[in-house]
């Protein structure tokens, strides 16, 4: 083992004995009220040195752990943790925690600990869509991350981690997780502040179609496909006519990795009863967007010459009359548009048939 990994391994472990020393407020002590008593299968997303896991597997014998990491070496000094306690359900890989060589819905418990501040904004992203396709329907992630201390006497010990950590640490301890999980069709159940730390339990809030198409006499639901390279300048367009702050970073993200499992659907604005989703197909873009009957013909005008780009492509028939889909409104007819079929969302539309 390299001599950087053992002074990186050693510093992990000092972690405990500085940091994490009061079991009143040690966050991986504080990480089993997440984690019930029973058989589960939980991972250990960039496992480390292990000190989550073999926490776990001691307070929660029925579980089967599967840790992983990129580092070889990293993982040397777990097994020879793990082995000298004697402990027999910690299972360890190497293993890209950004394609995670598990199937879909496979564990019940995600750990997610002291990583997302390492990472830049794509990796950041990467890693919660692997951690959300391998959680079962019901899982939970939890994550533990650096925090602010609240209280003055901690301070001092933090201003050691905030110079040790990487170019953007201070700006990640502003991230709003509730809100940046979200974007993941992720939902914040619950948080606990520990002394340096704080543990978030999150969940898997499933997109539910049918709220998507609840009907309001005063509202539109507007839904178009459009061209991958066409979807940035779409949304900002939209934004424009609707009047709102749509992230464009998000939908540059979104764009550049389509192809990724999970990113599917991406929601970009909901507020009240309007919202904005993106649902990314491999070949084209759909676009979902509730609106007021007052501002559909603006917000569709901000798009419409994208859409006429993706008839021409598909060789479909131009025209304003061909709208993919408005609902509810008299006025406009239900349009079959056979290139949306295969899009998950359109599964619970009943068109009519023209």
């Amino acid at each position: 083992m390299s001599l950087q990994y053992k002074i990186i391994s050693k510093f992990y472990d000092l972690l405990d004995v500085i940091y994490f020393k009061d079991t009143n407020t040690n966050p991986r002590k504080g990480m089993l009220e997440y984690i019930p008593d029973r058989k589960l299968k939980v991972l250990d997303l960039c496992i480390g040195t292990a000190a989550n896991s073999i926490t776990i597997a001691e307070n929660r014998p029925k579980s089967e752990i599967i840790g992983i990491d990129l580092s070889k070496d990293m993982l040397t000094v777990a097994k020879e943790k793990i082995g000298k306690r004697g402990i027999r359900n910690i299972t360890t890989y190497v293993m890209d925690a950004t394609n995670i060589g598990f199937d879909d819905n496979y564990f019940d418990i995600v750990v997610i600990s002291l990583v997302l501040h390492e990472v830049d904004y794509n990796i950041r992203n990467k890693i919660i869509i692997e951690a959300k396709r391998v959680l079962k329907k019901k899982g939970r992630i939890i994550i533990l991350e650096w925090d602010n201390p609240n209280k003055f006497i901690h301070k001092p010990l933090f201003s050691i981690i905030e110079l040790l950590e990487p170019k953007g640490f201070k700006e990640f301890l502003h991230l709003n997780i509730k809100e940046y999980v979200e974007k993941f069709s992720l939902k914040v159940l619950r948080e606990k502040k520990c002394d340096y730390t704080r543990i978030i339990e999150i969940t898997k809030n499933v997109m539910d179609y049918n709220h998507l198409l609840e009907k309001y006499d005063d509202m539109t639901l507007l839904v178009t496909l459009i061209l991958p390279e066409h979807t940035e300048a779409v949304m900002r367009e939209i934004g424009k006519a609707m009047n709102i702050d749509i992230d464009l970073e998000e939908v540059i993200w979104a764009v550049e990795n389509n192809d990724i499992r999970g990113i599917n659907q991406v929601c970009l604005f909901e507020k009240g009863r309007d919202f904005v989703y993106i649902d990314c197909g491999d070949d084209l873009h759909q676009i979902i967007i509730r609106c007021l009957h007052s501002e559909r013909e603006k917000i569709y005008d901000s798009f419409y010459k994208w859409v006429q780009l993706r008839q021409e492509a598909y060789n479909q028939p131009k025209g304003k009359e061909l709208i993919d889909w408005m609902h509810p409104d008299e006025n406009y007819e239900k349009y079959k548009n056979p290139l949306l079929s295969n899009l998950q969302y359109n599964k619970l539309i009943d068109y009519e048939n023209e």
